[in-house]
Order: C-alpha cells, then structure tokens, then sequence
C-alpha cells in the first residue's frame, strides 16, 4: 500500500475523533489509526531518539528491526494507560506472533505520520524559541546594566580614596 494509498483510505469519525482505517496488506486486519496525542508523540520521539552506546553493531541492528512494529503499536495505543498497559504485548504481538514486516506495517506509520499535528507543532516550538530568545535578551540586558551600575560604584571609591591618600601625602 503506497501513501497515495493511504492519503486515500477511509476516515471514520466517532465520537468527535477522527479515525483513519487502513489495511494490512496480505491479510483482512483492519485497523484504526487516530490522530496522535501528546504522550505518543514524546513516546514515538524516544523510540526514534534512543542512545544506547553499549551495545554492539549486531545488536543494535537486530533493535532496528523492531522499530516499525513498536512504532505501529505506539499509533495504535491512543490512551495513556492503555498504551502503559498493552504497548508491550501490542509490538511483541505483531513482531513475534503475525510477524508482519515493514511492508505490512507501512500503511498504519503512514496512517500515523499524517495524522501528527506537525503545524501546530512547529507554530508552538518558533513561538517558545522567540520567547527564548527574548528572554536571553533581556537577561543580557540587565545583566550588562548591573555590570555598568557595579563599575560606576567601583570608579566613585577608586575616585575617592585617590583624593584621601593625596590628602595624606
């Protein structure tokens, strides 16, 4: 099933959510595939973002292979606490026991890919990075007065005990 394909599958709404139902290719399964929440975004984002250095490149290779089926279950899971609870025997269902592989798995990751509120995402991360900024700015800012405040304080004393040591001279 290409991406065509699946920009073209059926959306089904229920309940004010809007599901989108894909095929596994080779088989009846029919899944529904929503648009994704907050935790399964972060949740996808470690999946993809992982950093284990002390494995081995064999290791490390057979790992990769499980990520479109942990993925698919991640896109699958909707809920908090259903994923908490079923995420773990969802992956290893589809990955040990139909072992589909990544063709088979590829229409609910595409399903999954289009239906991430990416716009709203990067309107959210430009506005927190020019908030950044500004912030930075005017820390600088006060930081560059309170400096200019503290050297003005030290050149009144050094002016002023110049003029107490001629006197004593």
């Amino acid at each position: 099933m290409k991406e065509e394909e699946v920009q073209n599958a059926q959306t089904e709404e229920i309940d004010g959510l809007t599901y989108t139902i894909v095929e596994i290719p080779r088989t009846k399964k029919v899944y529904k595939v929503r648009t994704l929440t907050n935790n399964q975004l972060e949740d996808i984002a470690r999946l993809l973002f992982r950093t284990d250095e002390q494995k081995t490149t064999e290791e490390t290779i057979i790992q990769d292979t499980k990520i479109a089926a942990k993925a698919a279950a991640i896109y699958l899971t909707p809920g908090f606490w259903k994923r908490k609870l079923t995420y773990w025997f969802k992956w290893r269902w589809f990955y040990y026991i139909k072992q589909y592989d990544n063709a088979q798995l590829q229409p609910i990751i595409s399903a999954g890919y289009g239906s991430t509120p990416y716009i709203d995402f990067l309107k959210t991360m430009s506005l927190l990075a020019n908030q950044k900024d500004t912030q930075m700015r005017m820390t600088v800012q006060e930081a560059e007065k309170i400096l200019q405040e503290l050297s003005s304080k030290v050149n009144l004393k050094d002016s002023g005990n110049d003029s107490e040591y001629n006197d004593n001279k």
